[in-house]
């Protein structure tokens, strides 16, 4: 049977407990092993001692998601992304997605979990450009990964960022700035349509609205237009991102719930990038098999096989060496307990 602490008594406890690791802190002070610096660490995010010597749990809003979150993995970190909590680890995928020909991963980067998603961009068109060497002329992100300097950058390489969705509520006012200067402002929940005034000095509009003056900024005029470019691309275009979605999945294969069986960025950073690797393996693999029309693709698709092959016959040996050394250990268990009765 499981019985659940009241609120209250969960906070006497959180108490307790603070009291307990601030006196084994005192005690173990001269001591300098990973465990002492993993329990001092978590006193300092978690706890606070006032000018009395008295420990005090710090408030909930007050701690930063980069505290430790597990003893077992002092790396991760905590995300609370849209009601969904996260402690770990966020992975970014980057492949190509051009039609009808070999689609491989370009990168992919591993941090920890508050990271937001618009950092990874930036360094994913980078290592994609160096490993095709073509010119990147689409970026298919959604609209986790957009940001005023990602625009930027991408348009710097003279591509452009196809976004599927942007962030935050559709707002009440449409926006509307055109060549000359001039915003034309459409109330969409009353109809009513106004040319806005230009603030001077200032990247800001106003209107008149039947309580109160309505401000828009810049940001807001750019984040109206974004929005209406991507109701305006076709859905075909929208779905060529749904393939990393694939990858993902492959990425993640063996695991259930988002939980790996490694602790430590640098542990997930090894799995990442040798599971990306296999599934390149496998899409190479598929991709010759298919289009087997010339010798070279034979000799490649060949030597891909007796690799195949050759593992294969390496795990059954040391399955077969391993069979061997249980009989011989037992064979010899058998003796020795023969010789003592």
């Amino acid at each position: 049977m499981v019985y659940r602490c009241s609120g209250e008594e969960v906070k006497i406890k959180l108490i307790d407990l603070g009291v307990l690791i601030f006196r084994l802190l005192d005690v173990y002070r001269e001591l300098s092993n990973d465990y002492y610096t993993i329990l001092s660490r978590l006193f300092e995010e978690q706890f606070d001692v006032d000018e009395h010597k008295i420990v005090i749990p710090k408030p909930k809003e007050s701690i930063s998601s980069d505290s430790i979150q597990s003893p077992h993995d002092t790396d991760c970190h905590y995300r609370n992304k849209d009601g969904n909590q996260v402690k770990g680890y966020s992975v970014n995928v980057t492949e190509s997605c051009d039609k009808g020909g070999l689609n491989l991963i370009s990168g992919v980067e591993v941090k920890k979990a508050d990271a937001a998603d618009n950092t990874f961009l930036e360094k994913a068109i980078i290592q994609a450009k160096e490993l095709f060497c073509d010119q990147v002329e689409n970026v298919h992100a959604d609209g986790a990964y957009h940001s005023p300097s990602n625009q930027d950058f991408v348009s710097s390489k003279n591509a452009e960022l196809i976004l599927n969705a942007i962030q935050g509520p559709k707002g009440r006012y449409d926006l509307e700035l055109d060549e000359n200067g001039i915003l034309t402002v459409k109330d969409l929940k009353t109809g009513i349509q106004q040319e806005a005034l230009k603030m001077k000095d200032t990247q800001k509009w106003r209107v008149k609205t039947t309580e109160h003056y309505r401000y828009f900024t810049d940001k807001e005029i750019k984040a109206c237009t974004l929005r209406k470019k991507i109701e305006s691309i076709p859905q075909e275009v929208l779905n060529i991102r749904n393939n990393v979605e694939a990858t993902i999945f492959q990425l993640g294969y063996h695991y259930t719930n988002d939980k790996t069986r490694y602790r430590g960025l640098i542990r997930h950073k090894m799995w990442a990038n040798i599971r990306c690797l296999w599934v390149n393996f496998a899409r190479i693999a598929k991709h010759v098999k298919n289009n087997a029309d010339s010798d070279l693709l034979k000799v490649i698709f060949a030597q891909i096989c007796f690799a195949e092959t050759t593992t294969t016959k390496i795990k059954s040996k040391i399955f077969e060496i391993k069979t061997k050394i249980r009989t011989i250990t037992q064979i010899y268990l058998n003796i020795k307990l023969s010789a003592f009765s």
